[in-house]
């Protein structure tokens, strides 16, 4: 098992004592010093420095603290702790196999290095996103940025830069074969890993030389800088690390139980195969739990391919395809390719040796039979009766796909159709809530401009002075309020556009009060205008203790403008179909936690909804509208985003109708 790339990652700011205390008990010991930072660049520093350390011992922890790092860097509008925070987001995803994760962070990170204009910054991003490209098998790629890399870490004289790249650049030339060239750079890089007592890196590079001797099959020099190297990991607490160490390991014990030359089998087991295979299966399962644990894809992938290999030469042919089956089903996950015929084989060998022990029978009964002739014939009719069936159901079966895909392309279509008309319903909307919230301020401009040229007018008539003064201070105030009324004009425009501006769906810290402030008056003066004379008594309770949340703000608009306009929708109703002359229309909209989630409640006493429409009530195109006044897609979306945050939509209907946006709170 050849180490991964991911650990020669660079860190990306300075942590002192980095050498003395590692995995875990870092890990730990950054911890208690958080509890007694503040919200400043030295508690940016500090959470990125557990996201780094995380990224080998719990790399979903080591995501969470960069989400955190970025929050607070870019509150404090801090753009290497920002960057840091990218960064090491990358390296956790590179810890779990999640490349494009990775290199999606590694840009943004390396962006804003560029833009900082810190050289050293950039050579790091640069050998980070060659990592990610090197695992993702892509050497051409990996080689281009390890070259980058190289070149800025001599200039800069960074001898941790070097090293690390070497290190990469060594891998590279393993793959290809190229061993002696390998190890010129691993030794150089174990040179500078020792200089630097850095023991992380020393096991790193340990471990890829024993690779490499296994590589070039001196099994002796690769059990023993393998050995090494886990014994290293396991005294810094470097999880992952222990696992390859484990997993090599592993591969060694079944090498030499089956090289021909006997010499390591019978120094080290007596000559004894079975115990060399057996305590190479202990060993890389032990690093499969470790894998699977801490969701090292690759790791798992890779334990699994040579624990085929293990349990086949033991003869365990149901555990063998039980590994295979794992093994290409996380390769797949990985690198998207096609499904490996390892599983085929496998199945096919267990399938072969069933049908052997069958066959077997059947010649004991064939030596006793008088009549095998006619039962050979028999076996080959039945064969082509069934060949014929099963060609015929084949047949039927393409025709009725053909037939569904043709439905199906006519449904695409018509959706696609529903789905515009929902938009522009929506846009139609909201333009006429944009009239209808801006009238107002523009009446206010409009009458104090024509009611100041009438003042200029008089001014100009008028000799007294003590009048003209009156005059002028009311040309003044007439002024103050056209200047205050067109500030008000701007503001509802910028706050509607903000609103209903295009996104790309990325999440962004948002004041859920805020945004069912704006939602409402929104929807209502949209109903206004659309509505003449339409009115509704509106209650807003909205909690004071709520924080900004990470949320896809104008999706999240979207869900609640859809609720309240089908909420002002059966108010109307009600109200035109209502026999009683008391009825006024009350809508209540209520922000609030409970326990874990975050509450938007929207409730109205409006016409309801019929017990019989609640089960259809999130289906896509149903409505209970009227023909062109509803697509039946606004509350299936509002559905589909509200799962996508991770909530859920819940309905009472009980004296009107109330719905209940739940959203999780971050942890």
């Amino acid at each position: 098992m050849n180490k991964t790339i991911f650990f020669f990652s660079l860190l990306l700011l300075p942590i002192l004592g980095f050498c003395q205390k590692q995995g875990q008990a870092r890990i730990d010991s950054l911890k208690m010093e958080l509890k007694n930072s503040v919200d400043d660049t030295n508690r940016v520093i500090l959470l990125n420095s557990i996201s780094y350390a995380s990224s080998t011992v719990n790399p979903d922890e080591g995501v969470e603290f960069a989400k955190i790092a970025f929050s607070l860097a870019e509150k404090l509008n801090y753009k290497k702790g920002i960057a840091e925070s990218y960064s090491n987001t990358a390296i956790n995803l590179t810890s779990k196999a999640d490349y494009s994760g990775a290199l999606e962070n590694h840009f943004k990170a390396l962006a804003i290095n560029e833009e900082r204009a810190n050289n050293l910054a950039v050579a790091i991003c640069y050998s980070n996103i060659g990592v990610v490209y090197d695992n993702q098998q892509n050497k051409e790629k990996a080689m281009e940025y390890y070259q980058k890399a190289m070149t800025a870490f001599r200039v800069l004289h960074y001898a941790q830069g070097l090293a690390t790249t070497l290190g990469n650049l060594g891998l590279l030339y393993k793959s290809r074969g190229e061993t002696e060239e390998a190890l010129k750079c691993f030794n150089e890089a174990l040179l500078h890993a020792e200089m630097k007592n850095d023991l992380s890196a020393m096991a790193t590079c340990i471990g890829n030389i024993g690779n490499v001797y296994l590589d070039q099959k001196n099994y002796a020099k690769a059990l023993e800088y393998d050995l090494k190297a886990l014994q290293l990991n396991d005294s810094i607490g470097d999880i992952v690390g222990a696992g390859i160490g484990m997993g090599n390991v592993g591969e060694l014990y079944y090498i030499i139980a089956n090289d021909s030359n006997k010499t390591l089998l019978v120094s080290l087991f007596a000559g004894n195969k079975e115990k060399a295979l057996q305590l190479s299966v202990n060993n890389l399962n032990k690093s499969l739990t470790i894998f699977r644990k801490i969701g090292f894809l690759n790791g798992v992938q890779e334990v699994n391919k040579y624990l085929i290999n293990v349990y086949e030469k033991m003869g365990n042919y149901q555990l063998a395809l039980s590994a295979a089956r794992e093994h290409m089903s996380v390769k797949d996950s990985i690198f998207n390719e096609e499904k490996s015929n390892r599983i085929a084989a496998l199945e096919a060998k267990r399938i072969e040796e069933l049908k052997q022990k069958e066959i077997e029978i059947q010649k004991l009964q064939i030596q006793k039979a008088e009549k095998d002739q006619l039962l050979l014939i028999a076996a080959l009719i039945s064969l082509i009766i069934i060949s014929l069936i099963l060609y015929n159901r084949f047949r039927i079966k393409k025709i009725s796909n053909e037939k569904l895909e043709h439905t199906l392309n006519d449904l695409r279509s018509t959706q696609q159709q529903l789905i515009q008309q929902e938009k522009l319903a929506s846009l139609g909307a909201l333009a006429a809530g944009v009239a209808h919230e801006i009238q107002n301020p523009l009446n206010f401009v409009n009458n104090f401009s024509e009611l100041s040229n009438e003042l200029i007018a008089e001014y100009e008539a008028e000799n007294d002075p003590g009048e003209k003064k009156e005059i002028f201070e009311d040309l003044r105030s007439n002024l103050t309020k056209i200047n205050q009324h067109g500030k008000r004009a701007d503001t509802i425009v910028k706050n509607m556009l903000m609103h209903s501006r295009s996104e790309n769906s990325s999440r962004e810290l948002t004041n859920l009060n805020q945004l069912c402030d704006e939602a409402i008056s929104f929807s209502f003066h949209a109903m206004q205008a659309r509505i003449s004379g339409f009115n509704c008594s509106i209650h807003k309770l909205f909690s004071d203790t709520l924080e900004p949340i990470m949320v896809m703000r104008s999706d999240l608009s979207r869900v609640i403008l859809n609720i309240l306009n089908n909420a002002f929708y059966a108010m109307h109703e009600k109200k035109i179909n209502s026999k009683d002359p008391e009825y006024n229309p009350e809508l209540s909209l209520s922000t609030f936690k409970s326990g874990e989630k975050i509450i938007i409640s929207i409730s109205d006493n409006g016409i309801g909804i019929p017990d019989k429409v609640m089960k259809k009530l999130f289906e896509p195109f149903f409505t209970t509208k009227p023909t062109n006044e509803g697509t039946g897609l606004g509350l299936s979306i509002s559905y589909d985003i509200i799962k996508a945050h991770g909530g859920d939509i819940k309905v009472v209907n009980k004296n009107g109708t109330t719905f209940s946006i739940e959203l999780p709170l971050p942890h």
